[in-house]
């Protein structure tokens, strides 16, 4: 009853197959190109490696909560990309 409209899928999925390969499967001589073409790239300093005395320090009569909101919001400032790429 359904048999044209399987053999209709089937030439279907059988003319994609080859396709999906192709997109899916590396070229070989396109492996070496590489997408996006740059030279250098820039980015601020990690907070992890700043050395502690010269990150925030707690100042006096400062609770442990803004002081860790004060140190959270420099660690976001810090890592912000510094420059863009560039080709």
């Amino acid at each position: 009853m359904n048999k044209p409209l399987y053999e209709v899928i089937e030439h279907i999925i059988n003319l994609t197959i080859p396709l999906w390969n192709h997109v899916l499967t590396p070229l070989h001589h396109w492996q070496s190109l590489p997408r996006i073409i740059y030279s250098e790239c820039e980015y601020d300093p990690n907070p992890k490696y700043i050395p502690k005395e010269e990150q925030p320090q707690q100042l006096p009569n400062q609770s442990d909560e803004d002081y860790w909101e004060r140190l959270d919001q420099w660690e976001r400032d810090t890592l912000r990309h510094q420059a863009s790429c560039q080709t």
